[in-house]
């Protein structure tokens, strides 16, 4: 709670990475709050009033997720929204004229992203941010898991991940 609020205002794209390994959390955890409560929200250094506020918030992203049948996998309808929401934000971008730079910035990235969306077997559907943030995550994934990921795999997500600091930052600033 106190990290996703702080995220939200400065980085949008981080956000959204920092809440689905929150869902993550919360499924390993079996959605259970007591789990929650033992294996997290008892190691934040904060004071007693801070804690219930956390743990409301966990209890909150719980039923969500009961709510919209995501206790197995895929990622809350707000967070959706937000990847909507920055990727019609990305596509506005590419078609204003004073954003060159911009431009070029993700013209840089679209031919490692193609490969990704290729080998992720993501159709159309998905849109360029939901990919460029899923492989981030999944390579983050991987990293903690102690699986190998190749030179080329680290210098794409690399180049992704600063594409996605770059929207961010306009993003907030908008």
């Amino acid at each position: 709670m106190l990290i996703s609020k702080k995220l939200k205002q400065t980085s949008v794209a981080n956000y959204i990475l920092y809440m689905w390994h929150q869902e993550d959390i919360i499924r390993a955890l079996h959605l259970d709050i007591a789990n929650v409560e033992a294996n997290v929200i008892s190691r934040y250094d904060c004071d007693a009033e801070t804690k219930t506020e956390i743990k409301a918030w966990y209890e909150n992203l719980i039923a969500m997720m009961r709510n919209e049948n995501k206790e197995q996998g895929g990622h809350l309808d707000f967070l959706n929204a937000e990847i909507e929401s920055l990727n019609s934000y990305h596509n506005q971008l590419l078609q204003t004229p004073d954003q060159m730079q911009y431009n070029a910035q993700f013209f840089k990235i679209l031919p490692a992203l193609k490969e990704f969306r290729t080998k992720n077997q993501s159709g159309a559907e998905v849109n360029d941010m939901e990919l460029c943030l899923t492989a981030v995550y999944e390579v983050s994934l991987m990293k903690m898991a102690g699986k190998e990921v190749t030179a080329e795999t680290e210098n794409a997500v690399k180049s992704f991940a600063e594409f996605l600091n770059i929207i961010s930052a306009k993003y907030a600033e908008d």
